[in-house]
């Protein structure tokens, strides 16, 4: 399970952590309006998950934002937008998903802070990337990605992977995974329709 400590929420732009560990009532109506929340919902990432909750989060906090609870449990955290929901709250959140890739990204969106000293520090990781043929190449040839894509994809989780900041290694794999569902047709991988990408009279329609 992954513990998310209650924050300065970077969406909000606030100085100061809220400190609920100790205090009751909880502080959150007094620190951050409605309309506080809800431009740190509109500045959330964008999820292309079926099942996320993102385009019902302001009806959740208009639920919740009047209980006396200063701990949430996530217990089936998908895409971590309720997660991040309750950190803009002020809350502490526990996090919790049975599928790796989707614990990888929350410790990605959770983090209290982004693991680089600078933004350059990563356009330079991603530049040095040395596309390979591995496992991606030879198993999905012809399949979701072009061959110099797939080269490319390989190159990048030897160099991810060889990471030795664990916090930089999701960020990293989880840019990759919204990087990879935005290059597939309709964001989809239920079918090799690799040949329908490069074709301009397809129409997606959602």
């Amino acid at each position: 399970m992954l513990e998310s400590q209650v924050m300065t929420f970077d969406y909000l732009n606030q100085p100061d952590t809220i400190d609920t560990a100790n205090a009751w009532p909880p502080p959150t109506a007094a620190r951050y309006t409605d309309q506080d929340i809800q431009l740190a919902i509109s500045r959330f990432p964008k999820t292309r998950y079926y099942g996320s909750k993102r385009r019902l989060l302001d009806w959740i906090y208009q639920a919740v934002k009047d209980l006396p609870f200063n701990t949430v449990l996530d217990g089936f955290g998908g895409t971590a937008s309720v997660s991040l929901l309750f950190k803009a709250m002020g809350k502490q959140v526990f996090y919790h998903d049975a599928l790796l890739c989707n614990t990888i990204s929350a410790q990605a969106l959770l983090a209290d802070e982004l693991p680089f000293s600078d933004p350059s520090e990563a356009h330079d990781f991603i530049d040095g990337i040395k596309p390979k043929n591995g496992f991606i190449a030879k198993t999905f040839q012809g399949m979701y990605f072009t061959d110099d894509e797939n080269r490319w994809l390989d190159g990048a989780a030897e160099a991810i992977h060889a990471l030795n900041n664990p916090l930089q290694r999701s960020v990293y794999l989880y840019c990759l995974f919204q990087a990879c569902l935005k290059m597939r047709l309709f964001n989809h991988f239920h079918r090799d329709n690799l040949n329908l990408r490069p074709n301009q009279n397809v129409i997606c329609y959602f």
